[in-house]
């Protein structure tokens, strides 16, 4: 199983709170602990189970992403973090859970 976040901080801050609650978490490829890692880290991988953990409305797209591009590329930004969300979603081989805060992401509603 894995757990997919946003952000390395974001890994760091789900290991911890797993743990806090006694499910054995890591960062690293582990048997019988929950894999948490970045979108990104998770090409070319599959997982029976996955959870994107926090993709609510400011966490993706990620706000930095869209603010650094400039105007004529925020096009190709958006583009870019869909495609990472659609990535990180068919890291799933049975079963997909998404879920988020407040609103969900902005990429969801399409």
């Amino acid at each position: 199983m894995a757990v997919l976040v946003r952000t390395k901080s974001a890994t760091e801050t789900v290991v911890q709170q797993l743990a806090t609650r006694e499910v054995p978490a890591t960062e690293k490829s582990a048997r019988g602990k929950v894999r948490v890692m970045t979108m990104h880290s998770a090409k070319g991988l599959e997982f029976s189970r996955v959870v994107l953990f926090d993709v609510s409305e400011g966490v993706v797209p990620n706000k930095l992403a869209l603010q650094h591009a400039a105007p004529e590329e925020r096009g190709d930004a958006e583009l870019r973090e869909r495609s990472l969300l659609y990535v990180a979603a068919s890291r799933a081989r049975d079963e997909l859970v998404v879920s988020w805060q407040g609103a969900p992401s902005p990429l969801l509603a399409r």
